[in-house]
C-alpha cells in the first residue's frame, strides 16, 4: 500500500488564535457560551469533559482561529503531545475552541473517514514518528511544519469504512466498559463520603437521640442512611431478606452515637486523628532505568510511570523492563494493594491516584503507599483519591519543584475509623473494585487487539473477515 506525507493527503492543519485576544485567566468561566479546550480535555483515550473551562460569546467572537467543526480531530502539540480527540456527532457540545498547545486536523471527507484518520493518529505508526521528533526534548513540541511531513498510508475510502466497522466496535466496547467503571467508582466514592467525610450515619443517630428517640430508633435512622431505604421500605426488606437486614443493622450499630473534638475538628466518638503514616507500612518512590540501553527495556517486569495514574485501577502497564533494568536502576517494586500517586508530571497529572492490582516497578515520579492492613486498602485509596486538589496545593507550597514527596504524603492528616467499620466498608466496596478490575482488564485486552489489528489490516497481513473473527473471539473470552 502506498504512502504519502500528510500535507499531500487532503488534510488541513488549523492553529488556534495566539494573538492579543488570546484568553487570560480572568476570561475563563465554569459555564458560558464557548468551551475552550485545555490539556486535560484531550487525553490518550480521546476527549474528556469532566472538568471544563468556558469563554464568553464576546471573547469567542474576538478570536479569529481555532473553532472546531464536526469531524475535526484535535491533536495536542506541546507538553504532553500526541493525545487526540475526534469531534464527531457523539459530542453534544456545539461551540468549541482549541488552546495554543493544540492543532486541528480537518480531513476532506470525500477522501477520509474521519474516524479512520483518528485511529491512524493513535496508531504505533504515528506514535513512532512523534517519538522520533521529540525524544530528548525538555519541553516536547510538535510544530505544524513537522506534522506536515508525517508519513501516512493512502487507503481507499471503502476500505477505511470497513476498517472503522471492525476497529470501531472494539473502541466502542472499551468506551462502554470505561463508562461502567466510572459509575461503579462514583458509587464507591459516594459511600466513602457518606461514612468517612460527612459522617452521615453518625449524625443521623445523634439527631434522633437529641430529639428524645431511643438507641433503637437511632440505629434505624442510621440504617436508612446506609441503605438508602426509608423506614417503610426497611420493614418490607426485613420480611423479604431477614439475613441481609440483620447484617445492615449490625453495620449501623458499629457507628458511634456522638462526636468528639480532635486536632482535625469534630470526629465520631472513638475514632482518632492521625496521618497517613499511621495506617501504612511504607511510603516510597522508584526510578527509571537508563532509556539509552535497550537491554533494560521490553522485559518480563511491569514498569509504571506517573502518566498512567489516569487509570483508577492498574491492571497493566504501557512499558516493561528486564531483570537487568531492575538491578541497575533505583526503581522499586509496588505490589497488589498499594495506592499509587503521581508526584510529578505534565499538566494535571500530579496528584492523580490509582489502586494497584498487579506487581509493578515504578518510576521516580510515582509515590507508592502501602497500607498496614488489607482493611485499610480501599478506604485509603478512596481517601487519597478524593484529595487531588489538596495534594497539588501542599506540593506547590512545600516543594521548590512543586513535586509531591514521600514525606508530604506520609504527613497528610486522616481521620481513622474503628477497624470493625473498616472491615464492613472493605466488604461492601471490594466487589465494586473487583468488577472495575475485570472490566479494566477487558479494556486492556481490547486496546491491545485494536493496536494489533490496525497495522495488520493496513499491510494486508490479515483480511477484514479474519479481523472480524478475531474481534468476535475476543468478545466471547
Amino acid at each position: 500500500m502506498s504512502s504519502e506525507t500528510l500535507e499531500n493527503l487532503s488534510i488541513k492543519l488549523i492553529d488556534g488564535d495566539r494573538g492579543k485576544n488570546y484568553p487570560k485567566q480572568s476570561d475563563f468561566f465554569d459555564k458560558s457560551d464557548c468551551l475552550f479546550l485545555s490539556a486535560k480535555n484531550v487525553t490518550k483515550n480521546g476527549f474528556e469533559f469532566a472538568d471544563c473551562l468556558y469563554i464568553s460569546k464576546e471573547k469567542d467572537e474576538q478570536l479569529r482561529a481555532g473553532k472546531l467543526e464536526r469531524n475535526d480531530i484535535v491533536l495536542t502539540t506541546r507538553g504532553t503531545i500526541g493525545n487526540s480527540g475526534l469531534y464527531d456527532s457523539s459530542i453534544n457540545i456545539n461551540n468549541v475552541r482549541i488552546n495554543s498547545g493544540m492543532i486541528i486536523l480537518r480531513p476532506d471527507t470525500s477522501i477520509w473517514n474521519p474516524r479512520f484518520l483518528y485511529f491512524l493518529l493513535n496508531s504505533d505508526l504515528v506514535e513512532k514518528q512523534i517519538l522520533a521528533l521529540t525524544s530528548g526534548s525538555a519541553v516536547p513540541q510538535l510544530p505544524a511544519r513537522d506534522l506536515r511531513k508525517f508519513i501516512l498510508p493512502k487507503v481507499p475510502l471503502g476500505k477505511q469504512n470497513k476498517i472503522v466497522e471492525v476497529i470501531g466496535g472494539i473502541v466502542d466496547k472499551a468506551k462502554s466498559n470505561s463508562a461502567i467503571n466510572q459509575t461503579l467508582e462514583q458509587m464507591a466514592q459516594a459511600l466513602f463520603k457518606s461514612w468517612f467525610v460527612d459522617f452521615e450515619p453518625v449524625k443521623a443517630k445523634i439527631a434522633v437521640l437529641e430529639a428524645g428517640g431511643s438507641q433503637e430508633d437511632a440505629t434505624l435512622a442510621a440504617m436508612t442512611v446506609i441503605s438508602g431505604k426509608d423506614t417503610d421500605a426497611l420493614v418490607v426488606f426485613e420480611c423479604e431478606h431477614p439475613q441481609q437486614y440483620a447484617e445492615l443493622k449490625a453495620t449501623a450499630e458499629l457507628f458511634p452515637s456522638a462526636m468528639q473534638e480532635s486536632e482535625l475538628g469534630e470526629i465520631p466518638e472513638g475514632w482518632r486523628s492521625g496521618s497517613v503514616t499511621n495506617v501504612t507500612d511504607k511510603v516510597f518512590s522508584g526510578g527509571t532505568p537508563t532509556t539509552t540501553k535497550s537491554e533494560y527495556w521490553n522485559g518480563e517486569f511491569h514498569w509504571f510511570s506517573s502518566g498512567e495514574t489516569r487509570n483508577s485501577v492498574i491492571t497493566n502497564t504501557e512499558k516493561t523492563i528486564t531483570k537487568l533494568g531492575v538491578e541497575q536502576s533505583s526503581t522499586k517494586e509496588s505490589v497488589l494493594g498499594d495506592v499509587l500517586i503521581a508526584s510529578a508530571g505534565q499538566g494535571h497529572t500530579r496528584g492523580q491516584t490509582s489502586l494497584n492490582m498487579i506487581n509493578t516497578y515504578i518510576n521516580q515520579s510515582v509515590v507508592a503507599v502501602r497500607p498496614k492492613k488489607t482493611i485499610f486498602t480501599c478506604w485509603l485509596y478512596m481517601n487519597l483519591r478524593s484529595r487531588y486538589e489538596e495534594m497539588r496545593a501542599i506540593s506547590d507550597s512545600h516543594s521548590s519543584r512543586g513535586s509531591l514527596t514521600t514525606k508530604l504524603v506520609s504527613g497528610m492528616p486522616v481521620v481513622i475509623p474503628g477497624e470493625k467499620i473498616l472491615q464492613k466498608f472493605e466488604k461492601s466496596i471490594f466487589p465494586l473494585f473487583d468488577s472495575v478490575k475485570h472490566s479494566q482488564r477487558e479494556i486492556d485486552s481490547l486496546t491491545q487487539l485494536r493496536d494489533t489489528l490496525l497495522p495488520k489490516l493496513l499491510s494486508g497481513e490479515i483480511t477484514l473477515p479474519e479481523a472480524e473473527q478475531a474481534v468476535s473471539e475476543a468478545e466471547h473470552v
